[in-house]
Order: structure tokens, then sequence, then C-alpha cells
């Protein structure tokens, strides 16, 4: 499947996506399940400071964007969606 849309529509078909999840299942029972997600994979190597380093990096790229690529349909982290950055 590939989708494509400028980021004004995509941010408001997410917005809306989360609304009614959101509406269906109440905010707390979402950040819950999102603080949960991360917290099953998050790691420690028992020094905080590169914990808290690696983690934050991690996280961040598991929920930024995810895609499949056009060519071999390898499922890759994308680190960036517009061309402004």
């Amino acid at each position: 499947m590939l989708g494509v849309g400028p980021e004004e529509f995509s941010a408001d078909h997410s917005a809306k996506a989360l609304r009614e999840l959101i509406d269906r299942n109440g905010a707390g029972a979402m950040i819950d399940q999102a603080a949960a997600w991360c917290k099953r994979r998050t790691r420690t190597t028992s020094q905080p400071d590169l914990d808290l380093l690696m983690n934050r990096n991690f996280l961040f790229t598991a929920l930024y964007a995810w895609g499949r690529t056009i060519d071999t349909e390898q499922f890759v982290g994308v680190t960036s969606r517009s061309p402004r950055y």
C-alpha cells in the first residue's frame, strides 16, 4: 500500500484519527497505552545518562515515522517527512 499526502492534509487526518480514538477510549486510556508501549521498549545500560540518551533517541525514531521503501518494501524509519529540514 502506498499513501501520499501533503503535510497539512496528512497531519489533519492523523489528528482526526487520534480524536476518534480519544473519544472512543478516553484520553487517560490513550496516554496509559502509549506509556506502556514506551516502557516495554526502553532498555538500560546501568548508566542513567546513557540510558536517557539512548531511550530518547530510540523512542523518537520509533514514534516519529515508519514506512516501506518503494523499491524493496523494506520497513524503515523515516527521520523527516519535510523537504524543509
